[in-house]
């Protein structure tokens, strides 16, 4: 009987634990689906680059920056950085001297790249996605995240090129929503995600045309510098970042191989 009892309240203790995880789970993801933040694991990182940043010139004269540095007492992440929009931007377009990147100073030259990038997370997540597009730009193209690892800066790149799918599909714009899910097709990491995306944008679409009009993309497939790749899907130009070393026929077979590509013959 003790045995019994026993196991009893073991089954009972264990499926408590059990519900009070799935329970904190999803609040977690509730909470990162409200206040998407890639991120969230170095977003701190921009206190401490501004920490070290203030103590020289020109940045300890800069009242602002001063003033927008001192606001941030309190660790960054995914569930307060929103309450920073104003001192984000400013971080954003604050000019860094090019000695921090030749020192490899990650904290400090990122400070851009993470502003701009928490920035494009906060109003993606308030649906805002003008301004979403903005800054994911931003720190894709202008601020691209420095790193020593070239995978990081990947995934970095790669995830923003995803999040930048959303924001055109929410804003209707297709044409750069399917550009970006054929650059992601030729990714390392988010090949699987760009495939998945575009069969289900191609779905309700004129195959023939859209085969017509990938066929043309892959044309103008140009090299521009530091890895990063261009080409033009119905007028909208497409600027993507890959750490391989790409060219028009390789870019170009790693689309025309794929099940999606091969169903717009059938």
């Amino acid at each position: 009987m003790k045995t019994i009892l026993g196991w009893i309240l073991f089954t009972g203790t264990v499926q408590t634990v059990f519900s009070q995880a799935d329970n904190t789970r999803k609040r977690m993801d509730s909470v990162a689906l409200a206040n998407p933040l890639y991120h969230n694991y170095r977003v701190d990182d921009l206190r401490t680059g501004l920490k070290y940043l203030i103590k020289e010139e020109p940045y300890k004269s800069d009242a602002t920056l001063i003033q927008y540095t001192s606001h941030l007492k309190d660790k960054l992440e995914r569930t307060n950085i929103a309450n920073y929009i104003e001192e984000l931007r400013y971080f954003t377009d604050l000019k860094i001297d090019k000695r921090y990147k030749d020192n490899y100073d990650e904290e400090i030259v990122n400070i851009n790249h993470t502003a701009s990038h928490s920035l494009a997370d906060v109003f993606l997540g308030k649906k805002d996605y003008e301004q979403a597009e903005k800054y994911f730009l931003k720190a894709l193209v202008e601020h691209q995240l420095f790193s020593v690892s070239g995978t990081t800066v990947e995934k970095d790149s790669h995830r923003i090129e995803y999040d930048l799918v959303k924001v055109y599909q929410n804003l209707g714009r297709k044409d750069e929503a399917y550009g970006y899910l054929l650059a992601l097709i030729n990714s390392q990491w988010n090949y699987a995600l760009g495939e998945k995306g575009i069969i289900a944008m191609a779905e309700n679409d004129d195959k023939k045309k859209l085969k017509k009009d990938i066929d043309k993309a892959l044309k103008t497939f140009v090299v521009r510098p530091d890895y990063f790749l261009e080409f033009t899907f119905r007028g909208k130009k497409i600027l993507f970042w890959n750490a391989l070393a790409l060219n028009k026929e390789y870019f170009s077979k790693n689309i025309m191989k794929t099940e999606f590509y091969k169903s717009l013959n059938l």
